[in-house]
């Protein structure tokens, strides 16, 4: 199943570098591409394991440490610095949290969805911020007057080829905030995806372990 995981994320994470290949053009090419995909794929995790941590404070628990690779924050010392190894397979990052005993599985599993929610959520805010930037930059016309011609040929709006300009090209800045958008949502939403299949150290490993042991006890 970590195989099928890793498909997905590469066929999402080619989505986004698309994206952004259409989006950032650059004669710089990937040497300009490459640390925009590290930041988009560092962000993507933040909030995923954002989702986790506060999931954990929400239910009562204490959060640790939050680790997104390569940073580490602890709690103890309120301090953020380079993270160590990732243990039991975990893929990006992690958040190290204690529980207490009441309704701990059923508390877990809750922990466990609260990280692909975050995935989704990021991936609906990403796709309204698309929208509104859309109809932002589609040009108005509504109170621009039209003179109808005395001779009867046919009526011009003033500034016409400015309009049309205006409804063709976009700002690059505009172009490069939409690319990034879209490899953020493409980006999140896979490692939401990727992350509820059951293989060991995914969301979807620990919310079916706690649900066996859940039918299990008695």
């Amino acid at each position: 199943m970590r195989i099928v995981a890793h498909g997905v994320l590469f066929l999402f994470g080619i989505a986004a570098y698309g994206a952004l290949v259409a989006g950032i053009r650059t004669d710089l090419g990937i040497l300009v591409r490459l640390p925009v995909v590290l930041l988009i794929g560092f962000v993507s995790v933040l909030f995923h394991e954002l989702g986790h941590a506060s999931a954990v404070t929400a239910l009562g628990g204490r959060v640790h440490r939050i680790v997104v690779l390569p940073l580490m924050w602890d709690s103890a010392t309120r301090r953020v610095a380079l993270a160590p190894a990732i243990p039991g397979g975990e893929v990006g990052g992690y958040v190290s949290y204690t529980l207490d005993t009441i309704n701990a599985r059923r508390k877990r599993i809750w922990i466990a969805l609260a990280g692909p929610a975050a995935d989704a959520a990021v991936f609906l805010a990403t796709l309204l911020a698309l929208a509104l930037l859309a109809s932002a930059v589609q040009p108005s016309t509504d109170l621009a007057p039209v003179i109808m011609p005395s001779d009867g040929s046919s009526a011009r709006l003033p500034f016409e080829a400015a309009l049309k300009a205006a409804a063709t090209e976009r700002p690059i800045n505009l172009d490069w905030l939409s690319a990034c958008l879209t490899a953020l949502g493409l980006t999140s939403i896979g490692a939401g995806v990727a992350n509820l299949l059951p293989f060991q150290g995914s969301d979807g490993h620990h919310i079916l372990r706690n649900l066996r042991r859940r039918r299990q006890s008695p």
